[in-house]
């Protein structure tokens, strides 16, 4: 999660060491204390808080601290809540239902927002709810056509259901995406 800095807000509106918050240099201690100092800045647009408390979360659930993480991203909803980064950053440390809820109410707002479908299809096949995931997978291969893991999940699903050329089309795909994997698919090609 990073600052919007196409907006000057978060360079012009803040003349101190909160700039510490907005900048990747800074040490995780000393970066989290200035986005919760920019955070409690009342003077400070919301869009320009909800961020300072996105960074933070993200400090934080890098620190290994998601519990924090989720209360500052929680904090941050508050202020801006259709913001798609800080509902995809929460639904990535929340677990089952409340994590699936954030991944669509971005798809709600978006429907093109590919890295929601891919997080909540991965999800929707832990649970093995496979037909809602194979659908959030054609979806993002339609909206991210240059991500072969959409490609991958749905060729796998076509070799379990004995869709051979369906399977060859989508694997192939994943191999041309990314060809660190070839061998990987090419083995569970032959292995069908």
């Amino acid at each position: 999660y990073q600052c919007d800095w196409s907006s000057d807000v978060c360079s012009s509106d803040l003349a101190d060491d909160r700039l510490t918050c907005f900048s990747p240099e800074t040490a995780s201690g000393a970066r989290i204390a200035a986005c919760h100092a920019a955070a409690n800045d009342a003077n400070l647009p919301a869009a320009t808080r909800a961020d300072a408390l996105g960074i933070s979360a993200a400090a934080l659930a890098a620190d290994g601290r998601a519990a924090d993480a989720l209360l500052d991203l929680d904090a941050a909803l508050k202020l801006a809540p259709d913001d798609p980064r800080l509902r995809l950053a929460r639904g990535r440390l929340r677990m089952g239902a409340a994590a699936e809820d954030d991944f669509s109410a971005v798809i709600a707002k978006d429907p093109s927002n590919a890295e929601a479908l891919l997080a909540r299809g991965e999800m929707r096949l832990r649970r093995r709810t496979t037909a809602e995931a194979l659908a959030d997978f054609r979806a993002a291969r339609r909206y991210a056509p240059t991500n072969p893991l959409p490609f991958r999940v749905l060729g796998k699903a076509s070799l379990e259901q004995g869709k051979l050329l369906d399977a060859v089309a989508d694997l192939s795909e994943a191999v041309r995406l990314d060809p660190r994997r070839s061998e990987e698919h090419t083995s569970e090609l032959q292995s069908h």
